[in-house]
């Protein structure tokens, strides 16, 4: 099977992340507690989020430095994945609405034409 190119899964993580922010901002965390539909979509744009991440980062070691708390990232993913009964309402609520808008920044800026454009030129 072929390789993603790594700016594909950069997509991902904007896309995906994007939607789940969507879901919290519509109608707040009481619209949360009160739809288990809304948490597992929550849940799930969070788990794509997180492999993206992951499989970015597997074609691409540099982005572990150019990322905040790239550590985290991988680690969330393994909690999700492997711990989900260790999730809480909370922490969701506050990686959504804490964490992910500026994973979503950060990798928006790295999907600009010129981020791109200075590594090739320089490598």
């Amino acid at each position: 099977m072929p390789q993603r190119d790594p700016q594909e899964w950069l997509h991902d993580i904007v896309r995906y992340g994007n939607l789940v922010q969507a879901l919290v901002q519509d109608g707040g965390l009481d619209a949360l507690r009160a739809s288990d539909e809304r948490l597992l979509a929550i849940e799930r744009g969070l788990q794509i989020v997180t492999e993206a991440f992951t499989q970015a980062l597997k074609q691409d070691p540099n982005l572990a430095w150019r990322i905040t708390d790239s550590a985290k990232i991988i680690a969330f993913r393994h909690l999700l994945t492997h711990h989900y009964y260790k999730t809480s309402l909370f922490l969701l609520w506050d990686i959504a609405t804490v964490n992910l808008p500026v994973l979503a920044q950060q990798i928006s800026m790295l999907l600009e034409p010129q981020a791109f454009g200075e590594e090739r030129a320089s490598e």
